[in-house]
């Protein structure tokens, strides 16, 4: 099934329950040698905030996207710079 057919709501929900399963597994791992996951959750934190500008960009004025920046902007304001519309160069 190509991926534009899948609603955004099942894509989210599918980056979350992994997201949660990786967590849980990793938190009930008895075994001292088991990795912690940090390149993982890295990974999907990257992988939500890609897929969530995908989706913003849908949006032809860019209200979303700048939505988004804003609102990350809140919980990160070291981290965060403005997404801009438009073509990579």
């Amino acid at each position: 099934m190509p991926t534009r057919s899948i609603q955004p709501r099942v894509i989210y929900a599918n980056i979350v329950r992994d997201f949660e399963a990786a967590w849980n597994g990793i938190a009930a791992s008895p075994r001292g040698d088991t990795g912690l996951g940090n390149f993982l959750f890295g990974f999907t934190g990257t992988l939500l905030l890609e897929w969530a500008c995908r989706v913003c960009r849908q949006d032809a004025p860019g209200a979303h996207l700048d939505c988004l920046t804003r609102r990350m902007t809140l919980i990160a304001r070291a981290t965060t710079t403005k997404l801009l519309l438009g073509k990579a160069k």
